[in-house]
């Protein structure tokens, strides 16, 4: 029996593997108009072109970030849109080792205690999980990577941790491709203010290296967590 190949499928499963390299994950910056505007209401910045590429290039630029990174999910008005130099972000992220894309899927279910069920520790998630994945995911599939689902960005670090702690078979890489549970902590230190920049990028980098270290099973948590990283992220509903 033979398998169809296109002419983009070296491409696809050179891409697929790199996406899989352990220690590195996805940054999810893919939210539409609307709902990054619900992040910049927050900090009380104005939902413009202007503020939201400003803080595009703020997570894109800063040192160190991209290399806990092997793709960025794209907006498609990001996927345009340059540095206050002049340089396409794509370009930022190739240069970087990162890959561009643009998100295609849709749709997610509830995790447990979202609607005041109860809740379970991280280590009955990671044994659930990963059992499921066992019995359904083929070997042949590099990576297999988690939204964050309204976790707080501490919680999504450290149950993605407890998963690749757990002993047992697991053929694939299991990764991350986190929005808000990447970005949380960097919108409140930014709060749209250009000197908060490198205060801003060093809680995002805090975030990268974290979710590196939780890929590989390492995380040790952090003694001080930026403002943020321990929220809930849960909105009812929630839709890109």
């Amino acid at each position: 029996m033979s398998c169809y190949r296109g002419k983009y499928a070296d491409e696809l499963i050179a891409n697929a593997k790199y996406i899989g390299t352990p220690g590195k994950g996805i940054l999810a910056a893919d939210e539409s108009t609307g709902t990054i505007g619900k992040r910049l209401s927050s900090i009380n910045v104005e939902n413009n072109e202007s503020n939201r590429r400003a803080l595009r290039e703020l997570l894109f630029t800063t040192p160190g970030a991209l290399q806990y990174l092997s793709g960025v999910i794209l907006f498609e008005e990001t996927l345009f849109q340059k540095t206050a130099a002049g340089k396409p972000f794509v370009d930022v992220l190739k240069e970087g080792g990162v890959l561009p894309g643009i998100k295609v899927d849709k749709g997610t279910v509830e995790l447990a205690g979202t609607n005041e069920s109860k809740k379970v520790s991280p280590e009955v998630i990671a044994e659930y999980t990963v059992r499921a994945l066992q019995r359904t995911m083929p070997p042949a599939v590099p990576a297999v990577v988690f939204l964050s689902g309204g976790q707080s960005e501490e919680e999504a670090t450290v149950n993605l941790n407890a998963m690749n702690k757990l002993e047992g078979k697991k053929p694939w890489s299991l990764s991350f491709s986190f929005g808000r549970a990447l970005q949380q902590s960097t919108l409140k230190a930014w709060a749209g203010k250009e000197e908060n920049i490198p205060k801003a990028q060093a809680a995002f980098l805090a975030r990268c290296k974290a979710n590196s270290e939780a890929t590989l099973g390492t995380y040790q948590g952090s003694g001080t967590l930026s403002e943020g990283a321990s929220e809930s992220l849960h909105v009812k509903d929630y839709k890109y």
